[in-house]
């Protein structure tokens, strides 16, 4: 028997069936990295939820042990970005909101990361004003690349070597960005479907 308290139980209420009916396969480990404050809510929990559903194991990261999103949500993170190794991640998957401008576009540890990630040819992916972060980070030279249409960060793209295309969302080889939030949900189906656990 599996009982739910509230509508904001929901998600928590889903998965409870899942393992109830033994029908989730933690086959892939998936990082999801937050900025400490102002990270866009809907982009973590929505691919976040249909990752998890989809049978994959997410850790959050972040800078700090607590993070908080744009629109009040607390987030408890499970790991900082300094002690996170490729290795241990088939995808890396960077959350937007106006937070990771000034705490996460220019941060080093989470730049190496990705560089190894991307050595070993895992998933990497971002959402709305997350790409910079990609592009700076040497990874999207020559490849088609969409994020939130703010001209600026447009210009990081297309200055460091990336192809701009305003489309929901985009896979260029091993990397999947993703528009704005309103592309959430798309975003997220399609990183379970690159990583081939989508109906799992």
């Amino acid at each position: 028997m599996v009982t739910g308290k509230n509508p904001a139980a929901s998600k928590s209420f889903g998965l409870a069936i899942c393992n109830a009916l033994k029908i989730r396969k933690f086959s892939k480990n998936i990082l999801m990295v937050v900025a400490p404050i102002d990270f866009e809510d809907v982009e973590l929990y929505a691919p976040k939820t249909l990752l998890e559903i989809n049978g994959a194991n997410v850790t959050v990261a972040s800078t700090t042990t607590t993070a908080l999103g744009l629109n009040g949500s607390t987030c408890t993170t499970d790991i900082m970005i300094s002690d996170a190794k490729a290795t241990d991640y088939d995808g890396i998957v960077i959350v937007g909101g106006t937070g990771v401008i000034g705490s996460l576009w220019d941060d080093k540890d989470l730049r190496n990361l990705l560089k190894d990630a991307d050595k070993e040819k895992k998933m990497i992916a971002a959402i709305c004003a997350a790409p910079p972060i990609l592009a700076r980070a040497g990874l999207l030279k020559n490849r088609k690349a969409t994020m939130f249409p703010w001209s600026d960060g447009i210009k990081e793209l297309t200055k460091n070597g990336a192809n701009y295309v305003d489309q929901e969302v985009v896979v260029s080889g091993n990397i999947v960005t993703g528009r704005n939030p309103d592309a959430s949900v798309a975003f997220g189906l399609k990183l379970c479907e690159e990583l081939k656990i989508l109906g799992n």
